[in-house]
């Protein structure tokens, strides 16, 4: 059964390319689509084009900008699936299918994006957006997901929210951010997904300084707490290659939890699983790992436990009460690194 997937456009006086992004979604070889236009109240015949389609849903009337539009979509998406399409981009005709597919036989991954093309306000191919494998390290400094092609679940939405409507430019960015440090599986496809197209009156082309300066300040602000983090890490990680440690475990699911894993799978460290003190999490999945309880701990091959967690003494007395030495246990996360510079910008 196919999963459906609610695609929403915000709109404004984009008459010259709203008909084409409205196609490029209707022609898709998928089933399940729904799509919603959020337009502005727009003057320059936008409305009319948009009355051509009844299987559109859209309503229109003034709104603060995108981001509001975008965030009005989602609360009337009914998808499992969600993205947004922007009124000036269009997908290729297998999009949807290549999409929908891999979340049909990916159960677990809760993002997907690929690849776009740059083309300018004639289709022309002008250039590419290129991808790589998900780290959520290299999202620092710089925004390198291709909004258009993006495609998540329903339940990020449901527990990250919605698009930050202090950034009008870079709010993508923000929120692949956030999903990221919620710990939710993100994949890459290396497959074209959509066009993004550059022409004189986008934002991209137009107000390009003004989304610069978002993102080095929405950068600067999670950086400070990844960077501590990864710094410190790093450090220990050294340490570990030469006492031949390869084959772990990572006991905690927080923020320092997700961010260790992300750095023992930069440097090529075996993550067997995750640990929680919470039993009954025993068997869940976490950023695509096995949840282990204690006595499953006890039947792995493994070199060492590191803990995620500033809370290091509590989690060798919860361990040897459960019959695992504390010997093997490496901390990675201390008082000092938790208690620095403030919280993630969630």
């Amino acid at each position: 059964m196919s999963l459906l997937v609610s695609i929403i456009t915000p709109s404004f006086n984009q008459v010259n390319f709203i008909e084409e992004t409205i196609l490029s979604v209707k022609d898709q070889d998928y089933p399940e689509i729904e799509h919603i236009v959020i337009d502005g109240g727009s003057t320059d015949g936008t409305i009319e084009i948009l009355k051509k389609y009844p299987h559109l849903t859209w309503i229109s009337e003034l709104d603060e900008g995108q981001v509001e539009a975008i965030n009005k979509g989602f609360k009337m998406a009914k998808g499992e699936v969600i993205t947004w399409l922007n009124s000036d981009d269009t997908y290729l005709q297998d999009t949807l299918s290549v999409v929908g597919g891999y979340f049909a036989t990916h159960p677990d991954v809760d993002m997907v994006f690929g690849d776009c093309r740059q083309v300018d306000q004639d289709g022309k191919i002008i250039g590419r957006i290129k991808g790589h494998s998900f780290n959520l390290t290299h999202l620092i400094p710089r925004n390198c997901i291709p909004q258009p092609a993006v495609f998540f679940k329903r339940k990020i939405l449901e527990r990250v929210g919605y698009l930050n409507p202090k950034w009008q430019h870079a709010f993508d960015y923000d929120y692949w951010l956030r999903i990221g440090l919620a710990g939710y599986r993100i994949d890459y496809l290396p497959k074209t997904l959509a066009n993004f197209r550059l022409h004189r009156n986008s934002k991209t082309c137009k107000e390009m300084d003004v989304q610069r300066r978002e993102e080095g300040e929405i950068a600067k602000s999670y950086a400070r707490c990844i960077g501590k983090m990864c710094s410190v890490i790093v450090k220990d990680l050294k340490d570990l290659k030469e006492e031949k440690v390869n084959r772990v475990l990572i006991y905690g699911i927080g923020r320092a939890g997700k961010m260790l894993y992300s750095v023992l799978a930069e440097n090529d460290f075996e993550v067997l699983g995750f640990m929680d003190s919470d039993e009954k999490r025993e068997g869940d999945r976490f950023l695509d790992k096995r949840i282990f309880s204690f006595d499953g701990v006890k039947a792995l091959d493994y070199d060492a436990i590191l803990v995620g967690s500033q809370f290091i003494k509590e989690i060798k007395d919860v361990l040897e009460r459960n019959g695992i030495s504390e010997n093997i246990i490496v901390p990675m996360v201390n008082e000092k690194l938790e208690s620095g510079e403030g919280e993630f910008p969630l």
